[in-house]
């Protein structure tokens, strides 16, 4: 059964920018990523199952991760996406076989009770998808928000993500 990835963003349109303004989320066979115990209690703003809040690096992040792993996998190999001003990140682990982790974990302090604020244990163990279809999913999202970013005038679409994408297109290939 192939993978069914969305890589999906908000954002508020009052404050889209390079610096601010917007949130990811990651969907897997229906199963949403970014989960956390005891969501229901937490107040996470008006973007409750989205992660971050700086959304133009943070999808630059998991771009620029994203092409790191395709482009020199080592099996095994980590590549954390934190989430600017957050202890939120996303794991990305190369497996082998075209397969990578995708997981979604929340930093910890030791001296902290971490009960009440940390990744479900199914976000925090992953999901197993193929690489391509991760990179296609990737490349879609990015490619949205690029036209969100003209469609807003902000004048932030510029070569650091095209570069990207070409690099993560001309990779794609080869899987």
């Amino acid at each position: 059964m192939p993978d069914n990835i969305e890589i999906n963003y908000v954002f508020d349109e009052n404050r889209i920018s390079r610096e601010n303004g917007g949130a990811l989320q990651v969907i897997i066979n229906g199963q949403r990523l970014n989960k956390y115990v005891n969501e229901e209690e937490l107040n996470n703003g008006k973007w409750n199952e989205y992660s971050g809040d700086f959304l133009y690096g943070d999808l630059y992040d998991l771009l620029e991760k994203t092409v790191n792993i395709a482009s020199k996998p080592k099996i095994y190999e980590t590549h954390e996406v934190r989430f600017a001003g957050y202890d939120d990140y996303i794991i990305l682990e190369y497996l082998g076989n075209n397969k990578i982790r995708v997981a979604f974990r929340i930093f910890q302090d030791s001296s902290e009770d971490s009960s009440h604020y940390c990744a479900k244990p199914s976000s925090a163990c992953g999901y197993t998808v193929d690489i391509k279809n991760w990179i296609e999913a990737l490349e879609e999202t990015v490619k949205d928000y690029q036209e969100d970013l003209r469609h807003h005038d902000t004048r932030d679409s510029d070569e650091w993500y095209d570069s990207e994408i070409k690099e993560l297109n001309d990779i794609k290939n080869k899987y």
